[in-house]
């Protein structure tokens, strides 16, 4: 026998010869559209034969979603990584799996055991990048873009005036405890709340 080959892209009415492939096998190169392909087998004068048509399904580029969490946290505070944008593309059966890598560094290292959508981190203590990663249809894995997580200096309330005496001279006398040192760490940016106690245990705000 001889054979010959047609494709036929999906959509399509008109059959397509594939010029040059005679074997009874046919190696296609990469496709991006589903196509029908069939197979004509030749004996001498006899009339030729077709073979059942075989349909080749192209899925879509799986794409890996997005994820979201918070961009600053509290040193010691449980973190939980949730699902912004679902994945999508391939036949829409999807297997998952997480990386991290520590602020600072460049190497991307698995979280281990963690195939779900989304992702408990628990408490962290130091500011780390995660992203996740969708595979899907035997596609290869394809990963989100990473989110950093930035874990806040401990917050130091600073310190206030020293202990002083003044005379209660008819209704009091006003007076004025000033700051010796502002606080530090945390983003920066505080709001501050002032109590007053007459023993030093019991405070009420002021």
């Amino acid at each position: 026998y001889t054979y010959g080959w047609e494709k036929r892209e999906d959509g399509e009415t008109e059959w397509v010869s594939i010029n040059g492939e005679t074997g009874a096998d046919y190696q296609f190169a990469k496709l991006s559209k589903t196509t029908f392909f069939h197979r004509q087998a030749i004996q001498g004068d006899c009339e030729s034969i077709w073979s059942n048509a075989i349909k080749i399904t192209v899925l879509p580029a799986v794409t890996a979603g997005e994820i979201a969490g918070p961009k600053e946290i509290c040193s010691g505070t449980d973190v939980k990584i949730t699902n912004a944008a679902g994945p999508g593309g391939g036949n829409n059966s999807y297997t998952y799996s997480w990386e991290q890598r520590v602020d600072g560094t460049t190497n991307w290292s698995p979280v281990a055991g963690e195939t779900g959508l989304t992702l408990e981190v628990g408490r962290l203590s130091q500011s780390t990048w995660y992203r996740r990663k969708v595979s899907g249809a035997g596609c290869g894995a394809v990963a989100t873009a990473p989110i950093k997580i930035a874990v806040l200096a401990g917050v130091n309330g600073g310190t206030i005036g020293e202990d002083a005496e003044i005379a209660l001279c008819g209704s009091g006398t006003p007076g004025e405890i000033v700051s010796r040192s502002e606080a530090s760490g945390g983003n920066g940016q505080y709001v501050y709340q002032w109590e007053s106690s007459l023993d030093g245990q019991s405070w009420a705000p002021i």
